[in-house]
């Protein structure tokens, strides 16, 4: 791939499909598991060489050709594997089905509230109740107040996820109904399974579990693509 004559270095191209995408720069960071910062630095010419683990998830949150963009940069990218094993992948893979389940339940708000809800108007980590932690948190121009959970499912996890999804919303609930209408709250939780399987015992027990807590939250199980 050869960089266009309209750009000084690679990581303007990097920047110009960031904004395309309607992406600030915290927005890349939370999808790209990157800080903002080095983002930053790449993007402005100031990291000329960024390792091949960092330009690899931003490529995988951008949706562009890694193999492509590192011989941009004049990176190996052999090295993603060899040097981080499978590891790197499996965050890789997570952090982009977590951002697949967000654009999801992201376009459903807005659906439903006809509201223009995208991952870069969300408040990342949102502190509640002390030591609990919201991934991400909607707050409206008025008293709209929307919280999402965002979990991927593996045979492995699921077990240990409803305790913490409760816990979450429950955290979320109390801090926010105090002094807000109840009607003005919404808790989506979305989990995206891996397999057909996994979505399959998730359709089985999710409903069991999470029932008794609507009409606030709201559950979606999404088989990934």
């Amino acid at each position: 791939m050869k960089l266009d004559d309209k750009y000084t270095h690679p990581g303007e191209f990097l920047k110009e499909n960031r904004l395309s995408k309607k992406l600030s720069l915290r927005g890349l960071s939370s999808i790209a598991g990157i800080s903002h910062t080095e983002i930053s630095k790449i993007e402005n010419g100031e990291r000329e060489h960024p390792s091949s683990t960092t330009l690899f998830k931003i490529c995988n949150a951008l949706e562009l050709d890694y193999y492509s963009i590192a011989d941009l940069f004049g990176i190996n990218p052999v090295h993603v594997d060899s040097n981080n094993d499978n590891k790197v992948m499996n965050k890789v893979k997570a952090k982009d089905l977590e951002h697949y389940g967000l654009i999801k339940i992201c376009e459903e708000i807005s659906n439903k509230y006809g509201i223009d809800v995208t991952p870069d108007k969300l408040t990342l980590k949102h502190r509640v109740g002390g030591k609990c932690v919201l991934d991400y948190v909607y707050f409206g121009d008025k008293d709209l107040v929307i919280g999402i959970d965002v979990k991927v499912v593996s045979s492995s996890t699921h077990p240990y996820l409803f305790k913490l999804v409760k816990s979450n919303f429950a955290d979320f609930y109390f801090s926010f109904s105090g002094h807000r209408d109840v009607g003005d709250l919404d808790y989506f939780v979305v989990f995206v399974c891996e397999d057909e399987f996994v979505f399959s015992e998730m359709n089985e027990v999710y409903k069991a579990e999470l029932y008794r807590f609507g009409p606030v939250l709201s559950s979606r199980i999404y088989l990934a693509e």
